[in-house]
């Protein structure tokens, strides 16, 4: 494989490949806060009308439950899926790829020598696979039954909080 190939059918292959996916986990991130934000910020409001309604006296309480058990669900799947960690990692790996192709094609430090291209395949690869073992080591150390027990401690939590202050209207 000549240095054209490498760079267009893996650097920048990769590249893309981590830019995407450090793009579309920041969005999912960004996107799941914000309704969880929301949706938090309305409890205090559904709550407020408890008892303001005579005609549907069990509505209010539900429509909290609801939202608790929403923004549980939320934060379960933040927790599960990582988007703001992965969204982090594979921004830092799409960072140093770019850097080590620039350094690259100005001929810059550490691609000065006699050897360019190989400097840089051995450098491309060193951070890809560190990635990969980043990666692989996430996967094995991932707990969900740890991440379940939390859940249901964050969905009590939140329910008898929301029943002491119906109580106490």
């Amino acid at each position: 494989m000549n240095e054209q190939e490498y760079i267009e059918q893996r650097l920048d292959d990769q590249l893309a490949w981590y830019d995407g996916k450090s793009a579309w986990n920041q969005k999912c991130y960004k996107g799941l806060r914000m309704v969880e934000v929301v949706l938090a910020a309305g409890i205090p409001f559904v709550s407020s009308l408890i008892g303001r309604f005579p005609d549907s006296p069990n509505a209010f309480p539900i429509i909290v439950s609801v939202i608790a058990f929403l923004i549980a669900a939320i934060s379960a799947l933040l927790a599960l899926y990582r988007f703001q960690d992965n969204w982090m990692q594979y921004r830092n790996v799409a960072e140093q790829l770019k850097r080590e192709k620039l350094l690259f094609l100005t001929k810059s430090q550490p691609y000065a020598g006699e050897d360019p291209f190989h400097v840089l395949v051995e450098n491309i690869e060193k951070i890809l696979g560190e990635e990969n073992n980043t990666w692989r080591e996430q996967v094995k150390s991932a707990n969900t039954a740890n991440l379940s027990q939390q859940v249901r401690e964050q969905v009590k939590a939140i329910v008898a909080e929301e029943t002491q202050k119906v109580s106490s209207t």
